[in-house]
């Protein structure tokens, strides 16, 4: 276990150092396949040497008593011996034989403890190493279900933005306004001849500066609504987006790396707990005394810190194994839409649309019902409204559900589903007010809020119009007393 945990550390420095360049990818798996197979023989080899120390210890007790039963006897009459001559006032040096036979004693003895040493070593090793495989399996598993798709993209997102960048021979370096210079350009040598305002970006476009494949990949990246082109504002805001993203993910991995160090000094006392207490077992003749007062303890503690214990782990396995949100994801909680920027191993904090930074614990977060929105696919919205029932005819309904059909159809079909819209529902509150609930779906989730806010502007601007032609009157609100 220490050579494979030295051996990366040196080759590293063997490189660096002596032939100064990069660690050789060849030896990284290498590396990775020689850990992974020691990782499934090692357990193995473990328990081998394990029950053979048991054997031999089993082995050394049997000779031990039957040299104790015969040196007890000879030391009885040694003594024995001794007294009479003491009587007789003859010499009371103890024979040589006797003097051999408690060395003997002594030999068997020490033999006896250097295996129980030697098993407590394989007892307390193997455990912290155990613990030190599963501390890894935690990370890397943690890691790959949480950050690495996302900085993969990030970094993919990032270098083909650098190369267009140096392709278009764009200077600036502030990401606010790089997006709209790139788009200012692109537009500007594909197309010269349209007014620019009345332009979006295609494939072909990406085309002529970055191969198909890259092209492709990053026409997915900034069309944010999925219709096939790009506008401005999307090119504009992806890009800005993108090194949000990368500020995001360092403050991410920080506080990934934090929790690991909790969860390694949490693994670093079981292993302590382990190794004392077998130190005790295999070492302490009295035994028996010392476990009454390690069980005794250990139960009055559990009355004080029995409900932190079980939170502690419950957190453990929420933000390790369950993990329904990740920092930079904005989620909902108990009605209000926040933003997560950061999470430990006991609390989250997030950050409501007014900049207010909110803590809340793990507890609250494992009994509370989360929405994540950056984790939802296409996400539809439903805008209320009340009507005045004497200025609302069936006829005026269905030719308010056409109008705006064809607006979401054919003039939003950029941002809304086709044939998504719909009057959801027709509810009579009183005879004063008629409640009209509309539902329309977006090509894309509410994670950019900005866009989301923009769309649902848009949409009820074009309903107040569109009641407004057709003479249907609003109702008058209804106050809170």
């Amino acid at each position: 276990a220490l050579a494979l945990e030295a051996m990366p550390y040196a080759v590293f420095a063997y490189y660096r150092l002596v032939k100064q360049k990069a660690v050789p990818a060849s030896f990284i798996a290498l590396y990775a396949h020689i850990f992974q197979c020691t990782r499934d023989i090692l357990p193995s080899v473990m328990s081998i040497v394990f029950f053979l120390l048991v054997r031999k210890m089993a082995d050394v007790n049997a000779v031990e008593g039957a040299a104790l039963q015969e040196g007890l006897k000879e030391v009885k009459d040694q003594v024995e011996q001794i007294v009479t001559n003491q009587e007789q006032q003859q010499d009371t040096r103890p024979s040589s034989h006797f003097v051999a036979m408690i060395a003997n004693l002594h030999a068997v003895s020490w033999q006896l403890r250097i295996y129980q040493i030697a098993l407590w070593m394989v007892v307390y090793f193997g455990a912290k190493l155990g613990l030190a495989i599963l501390l890894s399996w935690i990370t890397v598993s943690f890691h790959h279900r949480t950050l690495q798709s996302r900085l993969q993209d990030n970094h993919q997102a990032l270098a083909i933005t650098k190369r267009l960048k140096q392709k278009l021979n764009i200077q600036s370096g502030k990401h606010e306004e790089l997006g709209s210079l790139m788009f200012s350009r692109l537009l500007a040598e594909s197309t010269p001849s349209k007014e620019e305002n009345e332009r979006v970006l295609r494939k072909q476009d990406l085309c002529t500066h970055l191969p198909q494949e890259l092209a492709l990949a990053y026409m997915d990246m900034l069309d944010l609504d999925g219709n096939g082109d790009i506008t401005r504002e999307e090119f504009t805001q992806a890009v800005r987006q993108f090194y949000k993203e990368r500020d995001v993910l360092a403050g991410a991995s920080i506080g990934h790396d934090r929790i690991i160090q909790q969860l390694a000094s949490f693994f670093s006392f079981i292993s302590l707990s382990v190794g004392l207490i077998t130190a005790m077992v295999f070492l302490d003749e009295t035994i028996t005394e010392t476990l009454k007062m390690i069980v005794g303890a250990v139960l009055s503690l559990t009355f004080v810190f029995g409900g932190t214990a079980a939170n502690a782990f419950q957190s453990l396995i929420f933000i390790l194994f369950l993990h329904p949100f990740d920092v930079g994801d904005k989620v909902i909680l108990k009605g209000e839409e926040l933003e997560c920027v950061g999470m430990g191993l006991w609390m989250c904090s997030f950050v409501n649309p007014q900049g207010a930074l909110t803590y809340i614990t793990n507890k609250q977060l494992r009994e509370a019902r989360v929405a994540n929105l950056k984790r939802s696919g296409r996400q539809s919205e439903q805008v209320k409204i009340m009507v005045k029932p004497d200025t609302m005819s069936d006829k005026q309904l269905t030719d308010l559900e056409k109008r705006l059909s064809k607006w979401v159809n054919k003039e939003m079909a950029r941002d809304y589903v086709k044939g998504s819209f719909s009057i959801y529902s027709v509810k009579a509150l009183d005879n004063k007010r008629v409640e009209l609930t509309f539902d329309v779906t977006h090509k894309s989730n509410f994670q950019a809020s900005s866009l989301k806010r923009k769309r649902t502007r848009a949409f009820v601007l074009e309903i107040r119009s569109a009641m407004e032609s057709l003479g249907i009157e609003f109702a008058d609100p209804i106050w809170d007393e």
